[in-house]
């Protein structure tokens, strides 16, 4: 899509709008971040995972999407090799 298309269908609006619905601020990022897909496997891989969180959801009312406190930088320090503390282990189990 070019960006011609984007304004006309005022998709940097829409993103917006999804990004105040996100209960963290990484969940935000990765709303204004968000670009349609543009190949047909993508878009049926999507879709099957769409029919099937919607499936969960109907089957289990009580599903919650609130994110909590956020794990990211304990995940990335982590990740690098590096220890986090009992409070921040606990925070991941959470989550």
């Amino acid at each position: 899509m070019n960006e011609g298309t984007f304004k006309t269908l005022e998709f940097a609006k829409i993103l917006e709008q999804l990004a105040d619905q996100a209960s963290s601020e990484l969940g935000k990022e990765r709303c204004l971040s968000l670009k349609p897909y543009t190949s047909l496997p993508e878009i049926e891989e999507a879709q099957t995972h769409t029919a099937d969180a919607l499936a969960r959801l109907l089957k289990n009312s009580s599903v919650s999407f609130y994110a909590g406190e956020s794990v990211y930088a304990s995940l990335k320090r982590l990740d690098k090799g590096s220890t986090i503390s009992a409070a921040e282990l606990l925070q991941i189990a959470r989550l």
